[in-house]
């Protein structure tokens, strides 16, 4: 299992970009690049969207994702290491299947302990991973509109909290896309982003539980999007807040929308 700490980095400082990534606006099909602030972080964060392509980075990384919508699959970049993870469809398949397999081993490894250690083992386990439990027994998001309105770098969009169970997870200030001026194949390109990145997140959740960062995991991206871009997102849980503060529409060289030459491709395969 310590092998997925070294596979492909999506950070709690990330997951909030890439929930909010899941925005803003662009007039007819020019490229746009959208600048995030996150408080009490001094650092820029950026989306560069154009071509069918979406790069998110984080200043002072050297990590960053890419989105290609002709490929549906997303690209996880290090430029330290020069080397990338693909991320697609399949491979999220084959993810669920190895983390489950890799539960059932340790289910099996419990089972022969004494009760007091088994049980002592299981308590630890649920501190750590809460998800892990009974999948029936997981609660349902509920994404609420709350009827408030507020303008973020001069866009206005309307409030929106979303719930698991009894609890609100986080409130997010969404604008709709015509407000924002999308062209539709960046609309379409965030969209896919969000789609596939919460398909990775409900196959994590389904096989082994909470391991990707709580403010991704639950937040329901597909339930925002029906509503509209997320320009501002704050997570309750953590008190983290993150909202555009600014929109280029410069060209963006063809060279940052797609992987290095020479990097090389490395496996998700967490069995080997």
């Amino acid at each position: 299992m310590s092998d997925l700490a070294k596979k492909p980095v999506i950070t709690r400082r990330s997951g909030l970009l890439m929930l909010a990534a899941v925005c803003c606006s662009s007039a007819s099909l020019a490229d746009t690049t959208l600048t995030f602030s996150s408080e009490g972080d001094s650092l820029p964060q950026t989306i560069a969207i154009g071509s069918g392509k979406l790069r998110i980075d984080s200043a002072g990384e050297s990590s960053w994702m890419l989105y290609d919508l002709s490929q549906n699959a997303m690209y996880m970049v290090d430029d330290a290491e020069q080397q990338y993870y693909r991320i697609d469809q399949s491979q999220i398949e084959q993810l669920g299947q190895t983390l489950g397999d890799l539960t059932s081993q340790l289910d099996s490894a419990l089972a022969n302990l004494p009760p007091e250690q088994r049980a002592a083992a299981k308590a630890m386990m649920k501190d750590m991973m809460p998800a892990n439990k009974d999948k029936s027994d997981a609660p349902m998001i509920d994404v609420r509109a709350t009827g408030k309105s507020d303008k973020v770098a001069d866009i206005a969009c309307s409030v929106h909290e979303t719930w698991v169970a009894d609890q609100r997870k986080n409130e997010v200030c969404v604008a709709d896309s015509d407000a924002l001026k999308l062209s539709r194949e960046d609309e379409r390109t965030m969209r896919g982003m969000a789609e596939l990145m919460q398909e990775l997140v409900d196959e994590v959740q389904k096989s082994v539980g909470d391991l990707l960062p709580e403010n991704i995991a639950g937040d329901g991206l597909a339930q925002l999007m029906a509503n509209g871009m997320p320009v501002r997102v704050h997570d309750y849980e953590n008190g983290s807040s993150a909202e555009l503060s600014a929109v280029s529409h410069d060209d963006i060289a063809a060279s940052r929308l797609s992987v290095p030459e020479g990097y090389q491709a490395q496996s998700m395969d967490m069995g080997q």
